[in-house]
């Protein structure tokens, strides 16, 4: 079981990555797309409203240039949709036994938008474009007998309970340094915002020089928050936000 892994995508603070279905479909193109070419074979998917569940077949030994290639083109899509700095990170879990292996394509199969469809609509005419579906064909016991209907069966049954758990906590994504510190800086800019009667959305497009002047003046005097901190809150380069503190003194 060396050879197969589980890739979780999602953001730091576990924060929304789908909005509409048309992000899902963007991040299975980018799927395809990077298993060709790093020749990887997928053999389920789950998206969940803050996670990506792939499991993956990794003969050629590039299961983490696919993880970053796949976790960068949807974190730029994300930002691009969003307007704002999405921070996307992934895990690579790897496969120890069998019994884990098939449970989580039953778990898999359970959650969210998920590659069932794909099984459903198998045939071995029919080469999927995505999933390597007659790898896990394969693995599963009943599957050698061409029986569609048994392996369906046995594809949707329920999983051991011990392997809900620990996808459960798989798909945790903790708050790093990073995060919590922009997450200060975006509740010092509320706090500001309050005080002076200004809407937070307007700020960082206020023209009233003088007042991001004050809001970056008490940055610095009341937080350990850095220019680049309280740049990412105003929408301003770290350098921008140096000279306008430099002016306020």
């Amino acid at each position: 079981m060396n050879e197969i892994f589980q890739l979780i995508l999602g953001i730091p603070g576990n924060e929304s990555i789908f909005f509409t279905e048309r992000d899902e479909d963007r991040l299975l193109d980018y799927a395809k797309i990077y298993k060709d070419r790093f020749e990887l074979d997928l053999l389920a998917y789950c998206l969940q409203k803050k996670s990506a569940h792939f499991i993956i077949y990794d003969g050629p030994g590039k299961k983490e240039l696919f993880g970053h290639n796949l976790t960068e083109a949807y974190g730029y899509y994300l930002q691009l949709v969003t307007g704002k700095e999405v921070r996307m990170s992934n895990k690579l879990i790897a496969m120890d036994s069998i019994d884990q292996y098939m449970n989580m394509m039953k778990l898999f199969h359970q959650q969210g938008r998920n590659s069932l469809i794909h099984y459903k609509q198998y045939s071995r005419y029919v080469k999927d474009p995505l999933l390597s579906v007659h790898l896990v064909l394969n693995t599963f016991s009943m599957s050698h007998k061409g029986d569609q209907e048994k392996f369906m069966q046995e594809l949707v049954s329920e999983p051991l309970a011990c392997y809900e758990v620990e996808f459960k906590k798989a798909q945790v994504f903790k708050k790093d340094k990073l995060s919590k510190r922009r997450e200060r800086a975006r509740d010092y800019m509320e706090s500001f915002c309050r005080e002076h009667n200004l809407q937070r959305d307007l700020l960082s497009l206020h023209h009233d020089t003088e007042m991001k002047k004050l809001l970056i003046k008490g940055f610095r005097e009341e937080t350990d928050l850095s220019f680049r901190d309280i740049g990412y809150v105003l929408g301003l380069s770290h350098t921008t936000v140096i000279r306008l503190y430099r002016e306020s003194e």
